[in-house]
């Protein structure tokens, strides 16, 4: 059995133990690496270079939906303290599994993003990545209907997360 002082002396230790552990240590969603006067942000629609069409309002939607979900930032239509831009460089499709026929079963969905975020008093850039890619694979049917809504739903989980990689490196300066 431990006498008391040493009994007070091992709850001190392991209490100071446990808050020196915890002191730098923040939850997420109070961090952020963009300059403190940034409190508002625009997200105009990205622009597209792909030959895909309407893939920047994927892409775009659901960037301001990840946004808007993460409360960190106000997302406002024009004249932020920041403008988050963006082009679709590339989307494009290739074949990954066949059928017995030689048919192609499965494809994979390649986009490439270019993301800027601009402080709009003085214009600098104070994030940017110049090639973002995601890939997801969808089915082929025999039905071309089935497989266009495969792939806008390949479409849509690629700029789902897009929009979190961006969010996330935006906000921890990635």
């Amino acid at each position: 059995m431990l006498s008391i002082p040493v009994k007070r002396l091992l709850i001190s230790v392991l209490l100071t133990v446990l808050f020196c552990g915890c002191a730098g240590y923040r939850f997420a969603g109070d961090y952020n690496s963009l300059p403190r006067e940034i409190q508002t942000i625009s997200i105009p629609f990205f622009k597209n270079e792909s030959f895909e069409a309407n893939i920047e309002a994927y892409v775009t939607n659901s960037l301001i939906n990840e946004f808007v979900r993460n409360k960190q930032f106000d997302i406002v239509p024009k004249g932020g303290d920041a403008t988050l831009t963006g082009v679709v460089r590339d989307f494009r499709t290739s074949p990954i599994a066949y059928t017995r026929e030689d048919r192609a079963r499965e494809y994979r969905a390649y986009v490439e993003l270019e993301v800027t975020v601009t402080k709009n008093d003085t214009g600098e850039v104070v994030w940017r990545n110049p090639r973002l890619v995601y890939d997801q694979e969808y089915y082929v049917s025999t039905d071309i209907a089935f497989t266009d809504a495969d792939k806008k739903t390949a479409i849509q989980e690629i700029a789902n997360e897009l929009a979190k990689q961006i969010y996330e490196a935006v906000i921890l300066g990635f």
